[in-house]
């Protein structure tokens, strides 16, 4: 790993790192909803204008609107007219904005949660809380109403249209709260059993408003990714402001000091530096996010296979190859260079996105992927699918990529973190019964590839050589090893173990 600056940034003091926290909830005045809410909001403020002003304040936000921002961009203009509103005591207009953005959603989602299941006593009430949720709670929320409990999601960000439909067989009911200040209010009024918590890097706040709103509920907060064991806090400051890393360091430390159970995807190696760096008085275990039977394909042999071209794929996010994502701190910067020397051995390569990510590969800030496209016939990058079809859309396939060209000379990463890194998509491979083509600088993974036989472990030096490797392979007996693996490993039979964490009854 190459030397931290010389002069590495001041750190947030504590009082500074509550000051902003606050202000999360704080600076937010305006209840945020749908367009039409928004449309509706400046329509209320400016029937409240003298009729002199009126006009001109309309025409100044069509001429706005004409410039096609994001929504989120419309509600960043208006916050200041919210302010002023407060200030000058117009609290009736934002309360009767307030009331029409909820609805009755928060009351309705409420009712249902705080509701006994009287058919059923025994079973858990659990709130998922998530930003924008992904695809892991996805998973055990399915397994954990096969076991008969009774599961919701509350989130900041609306679902995607693409996966609206699994994510409402998923849950007994969700709501979307837009905007810091309306989750502090839902999860103020919810009683559930368990709160679990989708822990996503730069987001971790969320984390610490659930701790603060508990109740008598239990808090078990899942880390996708780990901020302070990927990388040290200098390597970030060489990316992002200072201020958001130490912010994400602090609410990292809320959630491990403050929630009952920490999991991660890690093993015990980092999960036990992760207690040693905040002082962690919850128990912090692994759970993976385990192949479901619910989306899982049996594995079934090409019959093709060995005669035709190879097809291999990818799903997932794709990063411009840029200088806001260096190649030293995004792994995921090295898989072009991976696709490139597959194709160059005449594999074919599809990449698909990730319906919460979609890029434009005609676009300048993916120029490179561009050139590949029009250098290799036999590379596309394809819409992504909501992940109850991704299993049998990636059966198409040979084999799934996981592995990308790591820049380890001058890393800005903790070495560990890709040596003892667990991807989510390595479950998704083996739902779709598709043998893995798995990096071997990945270590921990590869070593479960190796171990149960789940495909090829192959390092970056010697990707040049797969196609020779794969004319060599034991396809059937790869399918029959996925197999077994899914069989013994399947969320459903793995579920029972997060059971007893919510329930608290898990043995030391």
């Amino acid at each position: 790993m190459t030397e931290a600056p010389e002069s590495p940034p001041p750190r947030l003091s504590e009082a500074e790192i509550e000051r902003r926290y606050r202000a999360i909830f704080d600076d937010e005045v305006l209840a945020r909803g749908e367009l039409d809410q928004a449309l509706d909001f400046v329509a209320d403020v400016a029937a409240s204008l003298p009729i002199a002003q009126r006009q001109a304040f309309l025409d100044n936000f069509q001429e706005f609107l004409q410039k096609q921002p994001t929504e989120d961009a419309v509600w960043q203009s208006l916050e200041p007219i919210a302010r002023n509103l407060r200030q000058a005591h117009g609290d009736e207009i934002l309360q009767r904005h307030e009331a029409r953005v909820v609805g009755t959603a928060l009351d309705d989602f409420v009712a249902r949660v705080n509701a006994a299941d009287t058919r059923n006593p025994e079973a858990l009430r659990v709130v998922f809380v998530a930003h924008k949720p992904y695809f892991t709670i996805l998973r055990i929320a399915l397994h954990l109403r096969e076991k008969g409990h009774r599961v919701f999601l509350a989130c900041l960000h609306p679902v995607p249209d693409v996966l609206a439909e699994v994510f409402d067989r998923a849950f007994d009911a969700r709501v979307v709260m837009r905007g810091a200040r309306l989750m502090r209010r839902l999860l103020g009024a919810l009683e559930p059993d368990v709160f679990h918590i989708q822990c996503f890097q730069w987001n971790y706040w969320l984390g610490r408003l659930v701790i603060e709103n508990k109740g008598r509920a239990r808090v078990v907060g899942e880390f996708y990714d780990v901020t302070s064991l990927i990388a040290p806090r200098d390597s970030y400051c060489r990316r992002w402001p200072a201020e958001r890393v130490d912010m994400d360091f602090a609410m990292e430390a809320a959630i491990c000091r403050g929630a009952d159970v920490v999991i991660t995807r890690l093993p015990e190696a980092l999960n036990s530096r992760l207690r040693q760096r905040w002082g962690a008085p919850a128990r912090v275990e692994q759970f993976w996010p385990y192949p479901s039977p619910a989306f899982a394909q049996p594995p079934r042999a090409r019959a093709d296979f060995g005669r035709d071209a190879t097809r291999v794929v990818f799903p997932g996010n794709i990063i411009p190859r840029d200088a806001a994502h260096p190649k030293e701190l995004f792994p995921q910067f090295g898989l072009l260079d991976v696709c490139e020397k597959l194709l160059d051995q005449g594999l074919h390569v599809d990449l698909l996105q990730d319906p919460h990510l979609p890029i434009d590969p005609s676009s300048a800030e993916f120029a490179d992927y561009g050139r590949a496209l029009e250098r290799f016939p036999h590379f596309r990058i394809l819409p992504g699918v909501s992940p109850d079809q991704l299993a049998e859309r990636l059966a198409d396939y040979d084999f799934a990529l996981m592995s990308f060209r790591f820049f380890l000379d001058g890393t800005w990463l903790d070495p560990d973190s890709i040596k003892y890194g667990m991807g989510t998509r390595m479950f998704t491979y083996l739902e779709a019964g598709l043998p893995i083509i798995m990096a071997a600088e990945s270590e921990y993974m590869a070593g479960i590839v190796a171990e149960h036989g789940l495909g090829l472990v192959v390092s970056w030096e010697k990707t040049g050589g797969v196609a020779e490797r794969i004319a060599d392979f034991d396809y059937a007996a790869c399918l029959a090893n996925i197999e077994r693996y899914n069989a013994r490993y399947g969320m459903d039979r793995q579920i029972g173990r997060l059971i007893e964490l919510y329930r608290g009854t898990a043995s030391e």
